[in-house]
């Protein structure tokens, strides 16, 4: 049995979690400043979701990038991220919302 919470992240790596886990795992990871690993959590949610539910993730989605963007090169850096990836992040996700 994983005794911390990265060993139990990474005992269910590849596993397919609930909607509703899935999406506290993103925000975890966001509140631990591990942004690339929140944005890996967005898109299994938004993969995971039929049509009824993409809305509200992009929503989601877009509240994240948001509060990336008011970030810092270095701060993002540190959780594995940049501006160009919150820029392309945020674009993919309007672009699914028009779709």
């Amino acid at each position: 049995m994983p005794r911390s919470p990265e060993a139990l992240l990474e005992a269910l790596r590849d596993a397919v979690l609930p909607p509703r886990t899935e999406a506290a795992l993103m925000l975890f990871h966001e509140q631990h400043g591990q942004f690339d690993r929140a944005e890996n959590a967005l898109f299994r949610l938004l993969e995971q979701m039929g049509p009824e539910g993409k809305a509200g993730v992009i929503e989601l989605g877009l509240g994240f990038y948001g509060r990336l963007e008011v970030l810092g090169e270095e701060a993002l850096a540190a959780g594995n991220f940049s501006k160009a990836e919150v820029a392309a992040g945020r674009q993919e996700l309007e672009r699914r919302r028009a779709a």
